[in-house]
């Protein structure tokens, strides 16, 4: 995983971090049940990056990050290093509890990690 974003965001009540190892099954478990639920996709067996997370977001400017709460993950975001320094922005997903919370939130922790990402 890059290390070039190594500090925690932390808002009142959820904290986005770096992936960490251990982290995999709440990640797992997030996004299986959003497409099940949202979307009537039930394989995560389309998704190799999800089952080698360090192996697929460990490289150049790449980066996984989760949204904690209460000890549970309920948000995922990921970039993808594709090159000539840009990235694909990846695995966007928020449990429906914690969507609208902070109205642009999104948007300030994406100008916070980008710059760093381009390092």
């Amino acid at each position: 995983m890059s290390e070039a974003i190594s500090n925690a965001i932390t808002d009142v009540n959820v904290t986005i971090r770096p992936y960490q190892d251990g982290d995999t099954q709440g990640i797992l478990d997030l996004i299986a049940g959003l497409q099940r639920n949202e979307l009537d996709i039930n394989s995560l067996t389309d998704q190799p990056d999800l089952a080698n997370i360090d192996g697929f977001y460990g490289q150049g400017s790449s980066g996984f990050w989760v949204a904690v709460a209460a000890d549970k993950i309920v948000g995922t975001i990921a970039l993808l290093d594709i090159t000539q320094r840009q990235t694909a922005l990846r695995n966007r997903f928020v449990a429906p509890d914690y969507r609208g919370k902070d109205v642009g939130g999104e948007i300030r922790t994406l100008g916070l990690l980008l710059p760093k990402q381009a390092r």
